[in-house]
């Protein structure tokens, strides 16, 4: 009886060694082998942020967190092509306010200044996983079973970003634009 090698199964993520199949002998038995390679994901892990929308505070919005004062919540996607965790980094283009230094300021073009209070919540149950800090950025982590891994299961989104401000409106609200503008970057955990 005429014996070989036994087939062998390797799993290659990254670059495979090259396998030589062995043909069997002529004989009364015969046995040969060969390698099968199931090579790694073709698209490398990627993230993005879906849905994002600009948001207006007037004295009649208010956020789902805190009604008590002006506010909005806009309702967007985080996704993970691999369904895993993400870090997301929010930061204001404007920096923090002084006094508090827990809130970001939105500005006119002759630097007026408003304060405001920005928090990132799972759209699921309305849990905080971030808000601001001292400073002009804070970061959130997004756990494995709080992202997606397309656009197509974003539904309503799949995360919140509230933004309430710290008073009421005046009055005497002067007649213009208070504005800032926030990045989020999103990262593989």
């Amino acid at each position: 009886m005429k014996t070989g090698r036994y087939g062998m199964l390797a799993f290659a993520f990254g670059s495979a060694a090259a396998m030589a199949a062995n043909q069997g002998q002529l004989g009364s038995t015969s046995t040969a082998d060969f390698g099968i390679t199931a090579q790694g994901p073709v698209l490398p892990r990627q993230v993005q942020i879906l849905n994002v929308v600009d948001m207006t505070l007037t004295n009649a919005t208010r956020s789902e967190v805190d009604a008590t004062y002006p506010g909005a919540t806009m309702y967007f996607c985080a996704i993970d092509t691999y369904s895993g965790a993400m870090s997301i980094t929010v930061t204001s283009a404007n920096g923090a306010s002084a006094n508090p230094v827990s809130r970001w300021l939105l500005k006119t073009a002759s630097n007026d200044l408003l304060d405001y209070t920005a928090r990132l919540a799972l759209a699921s149950n309305n849990n905080i996983i971030g808000n601001t800090q001292s400073g002009n950025s804070f970061t959130a982590t997004v756990t494995a079973g709080n992202t997606v891994s397309g656009a197509g299961a974003c539904g309503g989104g799949n995360l919140k970003f509230h933004v309430n401000l710290d008073t009421a409106m005046p009055q005497t609200f002067p007649a213009r634009n208070y504005i800032d503008t926030v990045t989020m970057v999103a990262s593989p955990v």
